[in-house]
């Protein structure tokens, strides 16, 4: 699963600290936020359900074959309408959820460049405070074309 991030001020302050103070640490955080680590869970979780769509083409193959030998056709004919309507819930599942997460994964991208791009050029927790508080209004009184 893809987290969002949204750290409220103090968590902000820490994160700051840790970057000064434990950059390995800090690193850590990051990677788990919107690196690797964040890719590779999204990745499974495709793959996971990839896997449950392959699963349930199975069963209705394996059901398909006793109602043909049964001769069982409006039986046969519900089979493939309901694995097809599976399979259509899932895709537009996947495609929301793949959407979603990269989404998210971009705002988290986002969030680590502003707040590196503050925190580099900050000399005091005191300071990034001031430039990370004044990081919001200048987005509100220059909006982007």
């Amino acid at each position: 699963m893809v987290f969002k991030v949204a750290f409220n001020q103090q968590e902000i302050e820490q994160l700051y600290l840790t970057y000064l103070r434990n950059p390995q640490n800090y690193k850590e955080i990051k990677k788990r936020l919107f690196g690797e680590a964040a890719k590779i869970e999204f990745r499974k979780n495709l793959k996971g359900r990839f896997y449950f769509m392959i699963t349930l083409t199975g069963v209705a193959i394996a059901s398909s074959f006793f109602s043909l030998f049964a001769e069982h056709w409006g039986s046969l004919g519900a089979i493939w309408i309901i694995w097809a309507g599976f399979m259509i819930g899932l895709g537009v599942a996947m495609y929301i959820s793949y959407k979603d997460a990269f989404l998210v994964l971009k705002k988290n991208e986002a969030f680590f460049d502003s707040f590196e791009k503050i925190a580099s050029n900050s000399t005091s927790l005191e300071d990034f405070i001031i430039d990370w508080n004044q990081k919001d209004k200048e987005i509100l009184t220059h909006p982007v074309p």
